[in-house]
C-alpha cells in the first residue's frame, strides 16, 4: 500500500510538473506569436468603418553557408533572419475595397525585403473567397490565384511568376524597404505591388517616391518619420495614388487611399481604440491639423467640401455661399492655426521651431487663397490680418520655401487633373507657376541658406511638369479618334530549365513552368486595326489596350485615353 501511495503521488506530481511545463512553454510560444503587434483604425471619410492588426515576428534565421535568394549575386552567403509580417483586416461598413476581411502573411529577409513566401486571403461581400500563394522558385517568385465562391464552385488556378529583380513588394514592406535601401527625399523607385484594391488586376506596376520627411503627433507623442506617394499605374485600378507616413523603425503609422468616393485613412492607434465604433480625435492639440490626410494645397473651383471644418453643419460647397458660413468656418480654423503657431513658436526649441511652424502656416495661405476668392471685403480684411501675424512667426527662408512647396503641389495637382480631365486651363497653370518659383529661387532671402537647393528642386520639378504638360497639350490637340476595342488576353505556358532531384540515388529531373498572359488585343482608329506596340505615327506608340482605355506612349510620356463607345 505504502509502495502505491507514494507511486501515486509521484505520478501527480510529474503530471502537475509536465502541465505547468507546457503551459510555461505554450505562453512562451504565445507571446512569441504575437510579436511587435500595432493595431489601426480604418475611416471613410472620417467615418469609423473597421480595424487593422499588423504584427512582425522573427520566425527564424538562414543559417551560414545557405545561399538565400536574397543574397544570390551579392558576395559570400550570410546569416540573417526572417520575418513574418501579418495583417489582418476587418470591415463592418461598405467601402470601395473589394473585400470585407482580408489576412496576409508575408515572410522575408530583413537585410533585403524580397518576398520569400506570401499567403494572402480575401473574402468578399457575396462571400467569395480568393487565396493567393506566393513561393520562391529559382530566381522567380511564383503566385497561384483561386477563387471559391460560397456554394463551394473553384475557379480554374491562375499562375503568374516574377523575377526576384523586378522588385516587387507587397504594401507593409514599403517601411521596410526605405529603411533598408536608404532612400531620400524626392528619390523615387518603379517597383511591382500587390494591388489588393483591384481584385482584376493584382500585381500593378506603381512608382514610389519619398516626398518629405517630417514629424507628426501620432497617439499623443510627436513622431519622426517620411510621407511617401505610391501612384499606381493601372488606369483600371479604383485606388490610383497611396500616401504613407512611416516612421523611423520602418512601420507605416498613417496611411491614406484616395477613390472617387472618399478617403480610406489607416490611422495607428490602440487596441481599445481601433476595435471601439466611436473615433476619437487623432490629435488632443485644438487646431491641429493633419498633414498626411488632408492635403495641404491651395484650394481649387472643383473642390466639394472645405479641406478640413471644425463644425459639420459649417461644411459647405465652395459654391453660393449666401450666410457666409463656409468663409466664416475657414476663418475660424485660421485663427486656430494662428494660435497653434503661436504655441510652437513660445514653447518649441528654435532647432525645431521652423519645420513644426509649416504645416499650420501652409494651411492659413491655402486659406487666404479661398477667402480672396469668395468671401466678403471684412472676410478679405480679417484673413490678411491673421497672415500677417502668421509671417511674423515664420523665419524668412523658411516662409519663402513654404510658398515654393505651396506651388509645387499646386503643380502637381494642376498636372494631374490635367492629364486625367484634358483641362488645358489646368496645364497652362504650371508654367506660371514654374516663374514664381524662379522669382522666388532669386529672393536674397535664400540665398547661401538650406532652403536654396530645397527650391531649386521644387523648381526643377516643376520645370519637368511644365514640359511634360506640352507634350500632353500636343496630344490633345491630336489625339487619335479610338472607333472600337477588341479585348483579348491569351494564356501562354513558359517552360523552365528542369529541376533536378535526388531520390533515392537517383536523379529525377522535374519540369518547371508558369503561365504568362499575352495580350492579343487591338483597337481601331479610322480604317486602320492597331495592336499593342504598333506606331501610330513617329511620336506615338499604343503601349496597352485595356477593355475601355488605351495607353499611349506619345513623346515617351504615358497618357491613358478612355474609349466610352457609340
Amino acid at each position: 500500500m505504502k509502495l502505491f501511495h507514494w507511486l501515486s503521488l509521484g505520478l501527480v506530481i510529474l503530471t502537475t510538473f509536465i502541465m505547468v511545463a507546457d503551459n510555461l512553454v505554450f505562453s512562451q510560444e504565445k507571446e512569441k506569436e504575437v510579436g511587435d503587434e500595432s493595431w489601426y483604425m480604418i475611416l471613410l471619410n472620417a467615418e469609423k468603418v473597421g480595424f487593422m492588426r499588423h504584427t512582425f515576428n522573427e520566425i527564424s534565421s538562414v543559417p551560414d553557408g545557405t545561399t538565400s535568394p536574397i543574397h544570390r549575386g551579392r558576395g559570400e552567403p550570410q546569416k540573417d533572419k526572417v520575418f513574418a509580417s501579418l495583417r489582418e483586416i476587418t470591415l463592418n461598413k461598405p467601402t470601395f475595397l473589394p473585400y470585407v476581411k482580408l489576412t496576409e502573411e508575408i515572410q522575408l529577409v530583413l537585410s533585403n525585403p524580397i518576398l520569400q513566401k506570401a499567403i494572402i486571403k480575401m473574402v468578399l461581400p457575396d462571400k467569395t473567397e480568393i487565396t493567393i500563394k506566393g513561393t520562391i522558385e529559382a530566381d522567380k517568385i511564383l503566385f497561384s490565384t483561386i477563387h471559391q465562391k460560397s456554394s463551394g464552385e473553384q475557379t480554374p488556378e491562375k499562375r503568374d511568376g516574377f523575377f526576384l529583380n523586378d522588385n516587387l513588394l507587397a504594401e507593409y514592406l514599403f517601411g521596410t524597404s526605405l529603411i533598408v535601401n536608404k532612400w531620400e527625399v524626392n528619390q523615387s523607385c518603379s517597383l511591382k505591388f500587390i494591388n489588393l484594391y483591384n481584385i482584376n488586376n493584382i500585381f500593378a506596376d506603381a512608382n514610389m517616391m519619398v516626398k518629405e520627411k517630417t514629424s507628426q503627433k501620432i497617439m499623443g507623442v510627436m513622431t519622426e518619420g517620411h510621407i511617401c506617394s505610391l501612384v499606381i499605374s493601372d488606369p483600371t485600378s479604383p485606388v490610383k495614388e497611396i500616401e504613407y507616413f512611416i516612421g523611423k523603425d520602418s512601420y507605416i503609422l498613417k496611411q491614406t487611399a484616395r477613390h472617387s468616393s472618399g478617403a480610406l485613412d489607416f490611422i495607428k492607434t490602440s487596441k481599445e481604440d481601433a476595435m471601439s465604433e466611436k473615433v476619437k480625435p487623432v490629435f488632443e492639440r485644438r487646431g491641429r491639423i493633419d498633414p498626411f490626410t488632408t492635403r495641404l494645397t491651395r484650394a481649387t473651383k472643383k473642390e466639394t467640401t472645405p479641406t478640413s471644418s471644425p463644425k459639420k453643419d459649417e461644411t459647405l460647397p465652395p459654391g453660393p455661399d449666401p450666410e457666409g458660413k463656409y468663409v466664416l468656418a475657414l476663418l475660424h480654423e485660421a485663427g486656430e492655426q494662428l494660435q497653434l503657431m503661436k504655441d510652437i513658436h513660445g514653447k518649441t526649441p528654435r532647432e525645431e521651431r521652423d519645420a513644426l511652424l509649416v504645416v499650420p502656416y501652409q494651411r492659413i495661405l491655402s486659406i487666404y487663397e479661398i477667402i480672396h476668392k469668395k468671401g466678403k471685403d471684412e472676410n478679405k480684411t480679417q484673413i490678411s490680418n491673421i497672415l500677417k501675424e502668421a509671417d511674423r512667426l515664420v523665419a524668412g527662408s523658411e516662409k519663402i520655401y513654404t510658398e515654393a512647396r505651396v506651388l509645387a503641389e499646386e503643380a502637381r495637382n494642376d498636372f494631374e487633373l490635367g492629364k486625367k480631365t484634358y483641362e488645358l486651363k489646368n496645364l497652362k497653370e504650371i508654367p506660371k507657376k514654374l516663374t514664381k518659383i524662379s522669382e522666388l529661387l532669386e529672393r536674397k532671402e535664400v540665398k547661401e541658406t538650406e532652403y536654396y537647393q530645397k527650391i531649386k528642386l521644387l523648381q526643377e520639378e516643376v520645370s519637368e511638369l511644365a514640359r511634360r504638360s506640352k507634350i500632353i497639350e500636343d496630344f490633345i490637340a491630336n489625339k487619335p479618334a479610338i472607333i472600337g476595342i477588341v479585348y483579348y488576353i491569351r494564356t501562354e505556358e513558359i517552360k523552365l530549365s528542369a529541376l533536378t532531384v535526388n531520390f533515392l540515388g537517383l536523379n529525377i529531373a522535374l519540369p518547371v513552368s508558369y503561365f504568362k498572359d499575352v495580350p492579343e488585343s487591338s483597337i481601331m482608329i479610322g480604317a486602320k486595326t492597331y495592336r499593342e506596340g504598333d506606331k501610330i505615327s513617329d511620336d506615338m506608340i499604343i503601349k496597352t489596350i485595356f477593355p475601355n482605355t488605351v495607353i499611349f506612349n506619345y513623346k515617351n510620356e504615358e497618357i491613358a485615353l478612355e474609349y466610352k463607345g457609340k
